[in-house]
């Protein structure tokens, strides 16, 4: 029973990099998307830590393939792992730019898509 309890909490958290205490990470990360197509994203992860949580961005998968609600110390990929980057409608691009809707951040393509 204690194996099977392993594997499932394996496998809902299994990511290949462990996420450090709160606070923590690279300053900044690049976010391409497809080739030709916008420009990569220099995304200020230092600045989005000190106005978010974790879990405002970070997920995990669990064994149903499901996304699950980030917990601490839980490991994260790169949202490249899973989320096809690039697309105007894929999850992150809308997760993105519903943020900062609400948080009054920039929304128009070119203000953070810079040539």
């Amino acid at each position: 029973m204690k194996r099977i309890a392993a594997v499932v909490a394996s496998l809902a958290f299994g990511f290949a990099s462990t996420c450090l205490a709160a606070g923590t990470g690279p300053d900044t990360i690049e976010l391409k998307g497809p080739a030709g197509k916008k420009e990569p994203v220099a995304f200020n992860h230092k600045a989005h830590q000190e106005k978010s949580t974790c879990g405002e961005c970070h997920h995990g998968k669990g064994p149903d393939g499901k996304q699950v609600p980030y917990t601490e110390g839980q490991a994260i990929e790169k949202c490249s792992t899973c989320h096809e980057l690039g697309k105007p409608s894929d999850n992150m691009h809308k997760n993105c730019i519903g943020c900062h809707k609400a948080k009054s951040g920039p929304t128009k393509c070119a203000e953070c898509h810079k040539k």
